[in-house]
């Protein structure tokens, strides 16, 4: 289901109405795509969280437990699943709430590439051009961190680099150099473990020599 950003108060408030007497277990009933249709509509305001007030509404229950669900059972999506989730990181991250989103939504991303292993790892860095702009500034990075920190994703991670386009590696080598990235998001570039710094930097090693 296409869904559009909502672009008024007056719509906003339709919205909340609407979903008001929505039951908090009612994705006990939903089909996958309706899963799918709903994760959708919250992140595009279509389906509203929490009522002028700030209140939660229903919903808040309904799109945890989805969340919950796509998160532990990536056994559902296919590979190409990804280019969906990947549509998701379109958010510029200017408040918490979106931050938080976009880390589920990489969360998911990554479980669903770690269920198809080398595969599903070669999967996801060849297709990291096809987040959408807005939302590279967070999706990039935090996608990246959760393969390397991951012992598993990460072996998976240096075996598919030699399997990789040139664009593919130069677009991979960018990302973790943090390039064109704000000052104020490069202290991410620094934070991690002392074994994480280590393969981010062992990374971009091998990348660089693959590259020659």
């Amino acid at each position: 289901m296409a869904y559009e950003k909502i672009k008024s108060h007056e719509e906003y408030l339709k919205i909340a109405e609407r979903y008001q007497d929505c039951k908090p277990d009612a994705y006990k009933s939903m089909s996958f795509q309706e899963k799918m249709d709903f994760f959708a509509g919250v992140y595009t305001d279509n389906i509203l969280l929490w009522d002028e007030n700030g209140d939660e509404l229903p919903t808040w229950k309904v799109n945890t437990a989805i969340w919950d669900e796509f998160l532990s059972h990536p056994e559902q999506f296919s590979l190409k699943d990804i280019h969906i989730f990947m549509e998701m990181l379109d958010d510029s991250c200017y408040h918490p709430s979106s931050i938080d989103t976009v880390d589920t939504i990489a969360k998911i991303i990554h479980n669903i590439a770690c269920f198809y292993q080398l595969e599903g790892i070669t999967y996801l860095l060849s297709h990291l051009q096809e987040v959408p702009e807005r939302g590279r500034m967070i999706g990039w990075p935090v996608t990246l961190y959760l393969l390397i920190r991951d012992d598993a994703a990460y072996a998976w991670m240096k075996e598919a680099l030699k399997t990789l386009t040139p664009d593919a590696l130069r677009l991979l080598h960018c990302i973790l150099g943090g390039e064109g990235l704000p000052k104020a998001l490069l202290v991410y570039y620094s934070y991690g473990s002392e074994t994480e710094l280590a393969r981010k930097a062992e990374l971009e090693r091998t990348i660089s020599g693959l590259l020659r």
